[in-house]
Order: C-alpha cells, then sequence, then structure tokens
C-alpha cells in the first residue's frame, strides 16, 4: 500500500510474509521513504523492517476470542449476528434462510446434581453431536449462544420438511445418553424453527420469533420442534397487555377476595370458608380466576398478591370471631413463588397475621 505524505512523497507501508533462512514464515511490517541530496534530487530509498509475527498472532487471538465459543470451538453469538446480517442483507433478504434455536433440556438438573465440570463436558459433547448430525448437509452452520442454547442456520432452505429432517436427525442424537466421568447423563432437546423472510426480515426479529417457536415446543413437553406461527406473536402481546392490567389492577384495587362456605352436610352446618380471588374489571365486570390466574402467578406482582390475600383472610376470620361467629377452617389458593424459600412460612406467621388483624 502506498501512502502520500503532506509534502507530497510517496511513503511505502506495507505487512508482507517473507521466509527465514530455516523455513519459517513471519509476518514483517515495511515502511519506505525517498532520500534526498542536498541539490533535492532523490538518491535512494531508505527502508524499515519490523517483525510483527506475534502482535499478528495476539490478535488472531483476540479475533477467536470475539467470535468464537471458547468451551464447544463453536462460532458465538457475535459470529451467528455477522452471518444472519449477511444473509439478509442486500439481494439475500428474499431469499429463504431458515433458523433453529434449540434449547436442552433438564441442563440445569445435570449441574445442580453432578458439578459444572460434567455440566460443560456435556456442552462440549453436544456440540460434537450437533457437528456429526448435521455433516452430510454442506450449508448448515451451528452456533452457541452460550447457556444451553445452540443454533443452526440453513441458507436458501424454505421448505418446513427439510429444515424439520434436519432438526429432528440433531434431537435424536441428543436424546442418546452421554457417557461423561463415568457418569451416563440423559438429556434431550427441543427446538423452535423460524424461515425468512416470511418470519422476520432482521436478524432480532428471526431469532425472538425462533425463540417463541421454542417456547411453544418446550410449553407441549419437550423433545420436540415446532414452527414459528404469527399467532404466537399475537399470544405475547396479549399477555403482556394483561400483565400490565393486572399491575394497574392491584394498584387500583380491583382484585377482590369472596367467601364460599363450606357447609358439611350431614347438619348443614358451616364448618369453614374458602377465600376466593375475583377480578372487578371496571369494562369487562366480575373475571373469574380461569380469564387471569395463569398471568398472575408469573407477574412480579404475584408474591404481593399472594401476601394480601393471607392478610385478608386473616383479618376476614378475626372479624367474624369479634363479631361471636366461628368461621371455622378458611382455606386459601397459593401461587407457585410463594413456595420457594421460607416466602410462604413468613406470610402465615400466626404473630405476623394476629399484628395484621390487630391482636397483640
Amino acid at each position: 500500500m502506498y501512502q502520500r505524505a503532506r509534502n507530497g512523497e510517496t511513503i511505502r507501508n506495507e505487512e508482507v510474509l517473507r521466509q527465514r533462512k530455516d523455513g519459517s514464515l513471519v509476518h514483517v511490517k515495511l515502511a519506505a521513504a525517498p532520500m534526498y541530496s542536498p541539490e533535492g534530487d532523490i538518491c535512494g530509498v531508505a527502508w524499515a523492517h519490523q517483525d510483527i509475527t506475534e502482535r499478528r498472532k495476539a490478535q488472531a487471538q483476540l479475533e477467536r476470542l470475539a467470535h468464537f465459543d471458547p468451551l464447544t470451538g463453536l462460532p458465538n453469538r457475535l459470529s451467528l449476528q455477522k452471518v444472519l446480517g449477511r444473509l439478509l442483507a442486500g439481494d439475500g433478504a428474499k431469499r429463504p434462510i431458515a433458523v433453529a434455536l434449540f434449547d436442552l433440556d433438564s441442563f440445569k438438573d445435570v449441574n445442580d446434581t453432578l458439578g459444572h465440570s460434567v455440566g460443560d463436558q456435556l456442552l462440549v459433547d453436544v456440540g460434537q453431536r450437533f457437528i456429526e448430525a448435521t455433516k452430510e448437509r454442506a450449508k448448515v452452520q451451528v452456533f452457541r449462544l452460550g447457556g444451553d442454547e445452540f443454533v443452526l442456520v440453513v441458507p436458501e432452505c424454505g421448505d418446513p420438511r427439510v429444515i424439520g429432517e434436519i432438526v429432528d436427525a440433531v434431537l435424536n442424537r441428543l436424546a442418546q445418553n452421554f457417557e461423561i466421568n463415568e457418569h451416563s447423563v440423559r438429556t434431550g432437546g427441543s427446538a423452535g424453527i423460524a424461515i425468512a423472510p416470511n418470519d422476520g426480515t432482521t436478524v432480532d426479529e428471526l431469532l425472538a420469533n425462533a425463540d417463541l417457536a421454542l417456547y411453544q415446543a418446550k410449553a407441549s413437553g419437550g423433545r420436540t420442534h415446532r414452527f414459528f406461527l404469527p399467532v404466537h406473536r399475537a399470544q405475547v402481546q396479549a399477555r403482556r397487555v394483561l400483565d400490565l392490567e393486572l399491575t394497574r389492577a392491584y394498584a387500583e384495587r380491583e382484585l377482590k377476595i369472596y367467601f364460599q362456605p363450606e357447609i358439611r352436610l350431614i347438619d348443614g352446618a358451616v364448618v369453614g370458608a374458602e377465600a376466593l380471588l375475583r377480578w372487578r374489571h371496571p369494562e369487562r365486570g366480575i373475571l373469574m380466576p380461569g380469564a387471569f390466574i395463569e398471568n398472575l402467578a408469573t407477574n412480579a406482582i404475584a408474591l404481593d398478591v399472594g401476601r394480601w390475600i393471607i392478610l385478608t383472610a386473616c383479618q376476614k376470620a378475626a372479624a367474624w370471631r369479634a363479631m361471636g361467629l366461628s368461621p371455622g377452617r378458611i382455606g386459601i389458593n397459593v401461587f407457585p413463588p410463594q413456595f420457594h424459600g421460607d416466602v410462604l412460612l413468613h406470610a402465615v406467621d400466626e404473630r405476623f397475621c394476629a399484628r395484621s388483624c390487630g391482636r397483640s
């Protein structure tokens, strides 16, 4: 490469590959500039040589670390972004590209029971099985996103049957036992598939839709694949709207507790009650739990609502006792997050409930 200096002189500045006497190759940076006589005539060239072999090795190592997963050796998320970006750019945006996002089933259990060293080796072996299962497909590329997530990219593939066969071949390989450090490890995988351009024209859109399809595959029991459908996006958007509404409803006290008596059939005596959650929606009226309870159970306010239900039931029982009534047992429903740690234990602590009810 030649560059022109400010005074118009031509300076040579380039990197070349040279061979030593022993036959080894070195990277050398060359620089050259003209030499002038006192009269101003060019009388020669000044050369400078610098061995940059180690610097080039360090650069190559940094480049590899940036684009490849150090554990499995597979291209990483950054590589996936670049590859998909190139495939989706320009005229490539009109060509079909299949993306399959994989997630291992029960990988956390392996880490928790057998240790992270076995988990790491499992990921290495999984990566190898991806390669083995797709080696007959020249254009298929395998990536590891991180954790237990892997991705297949199949350029110029818009046929669901073809990509389905490729994905099933991988899933079948993953379903076979892994022998690691004298442990027989059994796992499996699920996959979500999105096909450009119908399912997305950008990298983020395509991966997001593949992730939605993966969610459907895991929800149906795992160890299978699902294709993205527009209804999946609509369902996610509906859940997001409902989550926001529930947060507002709790803040504005639209959630209500109704008490259903429990009656002993032999004599008709009231022996208890069940606290039932209802939503007094400002537009839709009284909503039964089936319309919102699944969303509420995974909402960030689930613990607050669960605690409020317990306290409300305690306060109601105390009020009935103050009126001379004997409410008996009161049953409540709890959310799964309340079983984590000692959350539920604190919420039902007798002294805590007693203070909430105004008793010493």
